[in-house]
């Protein structure tokens, strides 16, 4: 499913430097050793004053000021890349998502106007990266140092997955889908080369659930490329 190809978007212009908005310091006595001593704030595309905790791959966290009403704005969503070789999206008219698998009788392929004719639906809920907080444990692991800022609330909108995977007519047999997305590790980078591909799934039954959606708008807004 080629989606995130679409979601990432314009991330691919976050590998330019940017500048660095402010530097505070003095956090709270007692963090784990290695701990961000220093906060630094950046200006990635389409976005407005995260704290910039790596750029490679981009990495870009919600301050807790962002976190004072129900919904997280578009622009102080945290970014959260899997690998350095950001994606290039194609254009909206070239995309398109692709169904199939040993689950579906009838491979599918739709394009961004085929999601915009399904019936939409509104959904208001928290992304979290899988990492959260992970800056914070102790004993010190390894990866982002995330603290508080992985999550956010938004009212996603789009199409039911499960009327999307009715055109490629799953089985009754499936037991889950594999969501596969466009960001790949970049085969000219030895010691990246090996990383495997940001892959996810989901059981068919949270699959068919009502309120799990593929999101094309954000918060009242076309989903930020």
């Amino acid at each position: 499913m080629r989606r995130r190809a679409v979601i990432a978007g314009a991330g691919a212009a976050v590998l330019a430097p940017f500048p660095a908005l402010a530097a505070v310091s003095g956090l709270p006595p007692g963090l784990p050793e290695g701990t961000r001593e220093v906060v630094r704030y950046a200006d990635p595309p389409e976005k407005r004053r995260l704290i910039r905790l790596a750029d490679r791959p981009p990495n870009y966290a919600t301050p807790v000021e962002a976190y004072t009403q129900e919904t997280t704005p578009n622009e102080r969503f945290f970014v959260r890349y899997h690998t350095d070789a950001v994606p290039q999206p194609p254009s909206l008219e070239d995309w398109a998502l692709t169904i199939g698998g040993d689950a579906a009788a009838q491979p599918a392929r739709l394009r961004w106007r085929d999601l915009l004719d399904l019936p939409p639906i509104d959904v208001l809920a928290v992304r979290q990266c899988a990492g959260s907080r992970r800056g914070l444990v102790e004993p010190h692991v390894p990866g982002v140092q995330w603290t508080d800022g992985a999550m956010g609330c938004a009212t996603w909108s789009g199409p039911r997955l499960s009327d999307v995977l009715k055109a490629a007519r799953v089985r009754p047999e499936a037991v889950e889908i594999w969501l596969g997305g466009a960001d790949v590790a970049p085969a000219a980078i030895p010691p990246l080369a090996a990383t495997p591909p940001f892959r996810k799934s989901l059981p068919i039954d949270k699959a068919m659930d009502d309120n799990t959606i593929v999101a094309i708008a954000m918060n009242n807004a076309p989903l930020p490329l």
